[in-house]
Formats: C-alpha cells, structure tokens, sequence
C-alpha cells in the first residue's frame, strides 16, 4: 500500500511537534507511553510520522507534554486534512483558545463518526466557500 506523501508531510510535522515537546519535557518514549497507556512502538510511529495521532490521546499528551491542547488539536486536524497551518498557527490557537463555540465544535468533532466528520468538512467548506460568493 502507497501512502499519500502530503499526508505523510503532515504527519511528520505533527510527530516532530509531539518529540520536540518530549524531548522539552526530558521524557523518553518509554515514559511517555506508560504515562499515555500505550506502546512506546506507537510513540514512536508518530513522531516518525508513520501513525496518525488519535484524538482520545489530544488531552492526555497536552497535559503530560504541557502543551495548548488547542493546538495540538489543531495540528491533529491540520495532519487529518492536509492543510498547511504552520505559519497561522498561533492565530487560530489564540481565535480557538478565545472562542468557546469553535472549542465545543472541535470537541464534537473530535468524538464523532468518520462519516460525520466528512460530512461536517463538506458542509463547512460549501459555507465559506457561498460566503466568499456573497461577499
């Protein structure tokens, strides 16, 4: 199976966000995957930017990382999506940390189906895409 390299990209910027922040902790894998109960394999499967990071360890690993866990939320839907947020990033965490509507969507969003997941990113594109037509 070929996996698609831009996602691929995405996921390595997200696993190099996920071990630099360790690292700043001086925590080793093995340490960091007991805290979050999972396998220190999976660790480092995200950091190498082999594995997706699940939602359900966003507010584990933001607390044990002491990272916004905004952004982390962000750069996980960044990676899911394919989008470039790098160079926006502390906007949209200051816009989300500052908004509790988009903390309750990014919330819902992050518990639901991956059917209601497109289905949301549908519907939100198809709305700011008929909001620039009416500008």
């Amino acid at each position: 199976m070929r996996t698609n390299y831009k996602k691929r990209e995405t996921h390595i910027k997200l696993g190099k966000f996920i071990q630099k922040a360790r690292l700043e902790q001086k925590l080793t894998q093995l340490l960091l995957a007991e805290a979050c109960s999972c396998n220190v394999k999976f660790i480092g499967a995200i950091e190498q930017g082999r594995a997706g990071l699940p939602w359900i360890m966003s507010e584990p690993l933001s607390k044990i990382l002491k990272i916004n866990h905004f952004e982390l939320n962000f750069k996980i839907l960044a990676s899911r999506l394919d989008l470039k947020v790098d160079r926006n990033i502390s906007k949209a965490v200051k816009l989300m940390s500052d908004s509790h509507d988009l903390q309750a969507i990014l919330k819902s969003y992050s518990e639901a189906s991956p059917a209601s997941k497109a289905r949301f990113v549908q519907g939100a594109l198809e709305l700011l895409v008929d909001e620039k037509v009416n500008l």
